[in-house]
């Protein structure tokens, strides 16, 4: 059995610090949430409300290096001014691989440091990808697996 070592995570304190110093630093934070019995992996931004009065992301379902990749391009296209809505689909974040935006204020994915970062509700947009064959989750014919992951059906 694995002593608690194993285990052990930064304390709330540091992730909220090293959270606080990217944001004042680069203008945004990404966590990544590994998979659990609950939830699929999935990453979200902080600070994005904060730097640029934009609601911040979350991506689902896929490996943390992937997440962050399109979380950075999608916060590139924020700095330069561009506002991502609800219901907007772009072709230029992953690889011409459409995405989606879709409002999460009711998120289905916890967002513990955003939370603490924030102490209020804050806007937030989940990022969805379509399956190999390029349905999205709320289409018909989309792979119930990758519909799952997204809307958090586990």
């Amino acid at each position: 059995m694995p002593d608690d070592d194993y285990c052990s995570h930064p304390s709330s304190e540091v992730i909220l610090h090293q959270c606080q110093h990217d944001i004042a630093t680069y203008g945004w934070h990404c966590i990544a949430v590994g998979a659990s019995p609950n939830f699929p992996p999935y990453a979200y931004t902080i600070g994005l409300y904060t730097t640029y009065h934009h609601p911040d992301l979350v991506i689902a379902g896929l490996m943390p290096k992937l997440s962050h990749e399109i979380l950075q391009n999608v916060v590139a296209l924020i700095k330069e001014g561009r506002r991502i809505m609800d219901g907007d689909e772009r072709n230029d974040i992953l690889s011409g691989v459409p995405v989606r935006f879709r409002d999460a204020a009711t998120s289905i994915f916890p967002l513990h440091v955003a939370d603490a970062y924030y102490q209020t509700d804050v806007s937030c947009l989940q990022v969805i990808w379509p399956d190999k064959e390029g349905f999205f989750p709320d289409e018909d014919g989309c792979d119930e697996t990758i519909s799952d992951l997204q809307n958090n059906q586990r």
